[in-house]
């Protein structure tokens, strides 16, 4: 069975592609935009690419246009 989050398909029950086993969740950042899918293992290193504002504050400084209804 796939599901769709955030417009991606995924497989319900897949495991987290990090090796680790565990079960993924889909992380999005303050304004609702995915980021990535991750599990407890994983998260750190797979969001230590982007500031951490973006994950608090949906007004964060963008240097692309964000568009309202995506």
């Amino acid at each position: 069975m796939n599901i769709t989050s955030f417009g991606y398909e995924f497989e319900a029950h897949a495991t987290c592609d990090c090796g680790s086993g565990e079960y993924p969740r889909a992380i999005s950042d303050a304004r609702g935009i995915y980021i990535c899918r991750a599990c407890h293992v994983c998260e750190d290193r797979k969001l230590s690419g982007y500031r951490p504002e973006i994950f608090t504050n949906p007004q964060y400084a963008a240097d692309e246009r964000i568009e309202d209804d995506f």
